[in-house]
């Protein structure tokens, strides 16, 4: 079906051109999307209904630049000398400087974002850096007659102002923090961007958008006319699954941190020393030293590697939990296993 006569000054656009493979393939990606899925869901699911869908969108060919403020941090060294007894201590301290400082970057490219308000969450996501290179043009544009057509009922500016700046702005903010890569910095916040847009195409957009049920729940994806991108609104889990990662990164992050840090090491450390010299006397200083040291590094590094090893384990627990779902997923779909199908395509 032909539709750009439907429409007003369509340039290009993306055809429904995923093969069967390609679209399982996402749905089965979908369906696996959280770690906490139901390990039997790519047995038990259902695609039940396949639509195609046409969707108006705009395609923006931006310049942008912005500025930002950060702080830099520079360590920095602090000697303290004082007398103990017959003897001048020196003790150094590092500390990290902060220093207040601003920085401006810019980003190029295009930025697809809907032109339909039902579907401004999935667009971007689905063909968000698409060039025009990736469309074809307005002249070879033809969809499968059973293609739900849909209007255009959100302005090219409200897409840019709603969608697209966001998408924008935070391409800032990463090019900052790239910009900013192998250098200590802390509070980095942007001040303000400026958004050149120095062409926008009216485009229509190919979309699959599937429908699954496992268990009586229905589960959409939306899937990029060419299979290349998928998009689901929702997840599915298992209460069980979901509960036991939860109770997982909670026992991770509450594992106790050592008591004897190493403030406390270099604490009991002048104890020591003062003890073994108080003792010994000073002919023995060496040995005191040897104490002085020894002993407080002894136990700090004791508690901190069973610190270590016990966030380690949860890790490793929290590591195979992932894996599990990611195995279930991998050998699912390298065995040529397929999802069961209800209803059969109308493609």
């Amino acid at each position: 079906m032909e539709l750009t006569r439907y429409y007003q000054n369509i340039n290009s656009g993306v055809l429904l051109t995923a093969s069967g493979m390609d679209l399982h393939r996402c749905v089965a990606r979908a369906l696996c999307a959280s770690p906490c899925m139901p390990l039997d869901v790519l047995e038990q699911a259902t695609i039940i209904k396949e639509e195609h869908l046409c969707i108006p969108a705009y395609l923006f060919s931006y310049n942008a630049t912005g500025g930002y403020n950060y702080e830099a941090g520079n360590t920095r060294e602090h000697k303290n000398v004082y007398r103990d007894g017959e003897y001048l201590v020196t003790e150094k301290e590092q500390y990290t400087e902060w220093t207040q400082m601003a920085g401006s970057t810019s980003v190029t490219g295009t930025l697809v974002a809907s032109g339909c308000r039902e579907f401004a969450d999935i667009i971007t996501p689905l063909f968000g850096d698409y060039s025009y290179n990736s469309l074809v043009a307005a002249s070879r544009l033809q969809f499968p007659g059973d293609v739900i057509a849909y209007t255009y009922d959100l302005p090219h500016t409200a897409a840019l102002n709603s969608y697209a700046r966001p998408v924008i702005d935070q391409k800032l903010r990463n090019q900052a923090v790239s910009g900013l890569y192998g250098k200590v910095y802390r509070g980095l916040t942007m001040t303000g961007s400026n958004v050149q847009i120095s062409e926008t195409l009216q485009v229509l957009l190919g979309v699959y958008r599937i429908t699954c049920v496992y268990e009586g729940m229905e589960f959409e994806v939306y899937v990029s006319g060419d299979g290349n991108r998928f998009f689901h609104r929702t997840m599915i889990y298992n209460n069980d699954r979901k509960n036991y990662l939860a109770q997982k990164q909670q026992e991770f992050d509450n594992v106790p941190l050592p008591k004897f840090t190493a403030n406390v090491a270099i604490a009991v450390g002048g104890i020591i020393f003062v003890l073994a010299t108080a003792i010994m006397g000073w002919k023995f200083i060496f040995w005191a030293l040897v104490l002085s040291i020894g002993v407080p590094i002894y136990f700090y590094k004791k508690q901190k590697r069973a610190y270590d090893n016990e966030r380690n384990a949860i890790q490793q627990e929290i590591q195979a939990f992932h894996d599990e779902s990611h195995r279930v997923r991998d050998n699912f779909l390298d065995s040529g296993h397929t999802l069961k199908v209800m209803i059969s395509s109308s493609k």
